[in-house]
């Protein structure tokens, strides 16, 4: 079930919210960055993640601290931040956490992945997201 909602993500209630980030572990700019100052644990883990090379283009890291929300998904769109976005690997990262049992959790929280900073467009990634993401059984919610 996908809702598209407005407002900033980093205030979102749900239970899990998706960080779009690089596979470098820096988080300067947009998105990625007021992630970084909301939570500066889980930018610390996102820098050591990236470090021991277990977070990959095409894959996603979860971060939590038990018994604490938000968890933060963090999901590559691009290898190194000097790059832009890649559709692919956002689909390839799709297709890989829509494999996962997401129906423990209540809800979901993505951006318009890639189209901010990563310059791509939403109507190229439109499609994708809910290709992958509507068949969920756990609500989605897609801040616009």
């Amino acid at each position: 079930m996908i809702e598209y909602v407005t407002g900033s993500i980093v205030d979102s209630k749900a239970q899990v919210l998706v960080n779009p980030v690089n596979c470098v572990g820096v988080m300067g700019t947009g998105l990625a960055e007021e992630f970084k100052k909301r939570w500066p644990e889980m930018f610390e883990k996102y820098v050591e993640v990236c470090d021991n090379g277990n977070l990959a283009p095409g894959r996603v890291w979860l971060w939590y601290v038990w018994n604490q929300t938000p968890e933060i998904l963090l999901f590559p769109t691009k290898d190194n931040w000097r790059e832009p976005s890649s559709l692919g690997l956002i689909e390839s990262g799709l297709e890989y956490f829509s494999k996962f049992r997401w129906l423990f959790y209540k809800d979901i929280a993505f951006p318009k992945l890639g189209c901010g900073l990563g310059g791509l467009d939403w109507a190229d990634v439109q499609p994708l997201m809910e290709r992958y993401l509507e068949p969920l059984e756990t609500q989605v919610y897609i801040h616009i």
